[in-house]
């Protein structure tokens, strides 16, 4: 009995450490996007891969490899949820274990990736990496490039309070930096 339980846990976890490494390439992250019924107003919840989402229309595909992309109106959605992209929880591991200079590097890589593709997303993963990034950059002390960093940010779409106030405190860390 013993052995017919490890087996099957032993097969369950070889599933999942395939999928995960599936998961490891990059591709459209995966999300939820609830659907209203014109009709009667019923919703309905479709997992799929969100290639990007505007105020007006959303992209996306029901499996990763499939070539048809399919297209909703904002107005049939209710709701869009990305799930958060391994390579960004990668990238926050970085942040919080003090690898600065790593997680900066990390954080440049996915606001390039996702540059564009959600701006219908408040705090899409582009605007958060983009904070993440000046985050890396002041904890590094690196006040140039800082600087520079936020000068180039688009805080357009970033609605988080304590992110917005950081924001504002990186003028008094550019005024230390000049002395």
């Amino acid at each position: 009995m013993k052995s017919k339980f490890l087996t099957a846990i032993f097969l369950l976890t070889s599933l999942a450490l395939g999928h995960a490494q599936e998961q490891e390439q990059p591709g459209p992250p995966l999300g939820m996007l609830v659907f209203i019924n014109p009709e009667n107003g019923q919703l309905s919840a479709e997992q799929v891969y969100i290639l990007a989402v505007t105020d007006k229309a959303v992209a996306y595909k029901f499996n990763a490899e499939d070539a048809q992309i399919e297209k909703g109106s904002r107005k049939e959605i209710d709701s869009i949820f990305i799930y958060t992209p391994k390579e960004y929880l990668e990238a926050l591991d970085l942040l919080q274990g003090r690898k600065y200079a790593e997680a900066r590097d990390a954080f440049a890589q996915i606001k390039e990736r996702y540059a564009g593709k959600y701006p219908g997303i408040n705090n899409n993963l582009s605007v958060m990496a983009g904070y993440y990034e000046l985050e890396a950059l002041r904890k590094l002390g690196d006040l140039e490039g800082l600087r520079k960093a936020l000068m180039a940010y688009d805080k357009e779409g970033l609605t988080r309070k304590v992110p917005l106030q950081q924001l504002e405190i990186y003028v008094l860390w550019d005024a230390i930096r000049a002395e």
